[in-house]
């Protein structure tokens, strides 16, 4: 702020006047006492993505002058408002591209989850960046192990997959007939979860064991000997 701005009083904030009126007249030049809030920074990228159960976030700026730390904040669906999780410090380099990124470990439920920049000076002036969000849906992935395998008497299977309430499994021989249909409850709680099936009775041969959980089918090879 210089001589110009001597009117600015900060009456209303930071970069107000005092309130004045005006009537009627011709001719008149006013100095409103008002300077632009504008941080020079350019944020050029702001990018959020979902890798190894973390939220990786990485930003490029430029022009950065006065510039003092990124504040990351974030707010999961249900909630209302953006809390802090960290902050980065600027390198505060005019000339130059800076890259930068934060790595959230913080995410332990499935959802989307929203992420923005609060880009502060050393005045205490800030902008925000724009949103960026992160779908997280852990439950999607589901894994099956048969074992043994070739199995004589008993096999176990297990599964790997969140909220998962029940599965539905099937074991077909070679020529398409179903031998099995059964439908098994799990517990939702759990990730890992076992099912044994016998097959004492079934003749040695080559078989398929279909499982149908949460609209996904999975498919297994089985051997079974005697």
């Amino acid at each position: 702020m210089d001589a110009a701005d001597s009117d600015v009083t900060k009456t209303f904030g930071e970069g107000t006047t005092t309130a004045f009126t005006v009537g009627t007249v011709d001719n008149l030049t006013i100095d409103a006492g008002i300077y632009l809030l504008v941080l020079p920074l350019e944020l050029l990228e702001f990018k959020a993505e979902y890798v190894n159960k973390n939220a990786n976030l990485t930003w490029s700026t430029t022009n950065e002058v006065n510039s003092d730390k990124f504040i990351i904040e974030r707010r999961y669906e249900s909630e209302s408002n953006f809390t802090q999780i960290g902050n980065v410090k600027a390198n505060n380099v005019a000339s130059a591209i800076n890259e930068y990124s934060f790595v959230d470990q913080t995410i332990n439920k499935d959802g989307k989850y929203y992420y923005r920049l609060k880009v502060l000076d050393f005045d205490k002036r800030f902008k925000y960046s724009n949103i960026r969000t992160i779908d997280v849906n852990t439950g999607s992935a589901i894994d099956v192990i048969a074992m043994p395998n070739p199995a004589r008497d008993i096999l176990n299977v297990q599964i790997t997959g969140n909220k998962l309430n029940v599965v539905k499994y099937e074991l077909i021989d070679l020529y398409g007939r179903v031998i099995i249909s059964q439908t098994e409850s799990l517990s939702s709680s759990n990730s890992i979860h076992n099912v044994k099936i016998d097959v004492s009775n079934f003749k040695s041969g080559t078989y398929f064991l279909r499982m149908n959980m949460k609209n996904k089918t999975l498919t297994e090879k089985i051997t079974i000997t005697h």
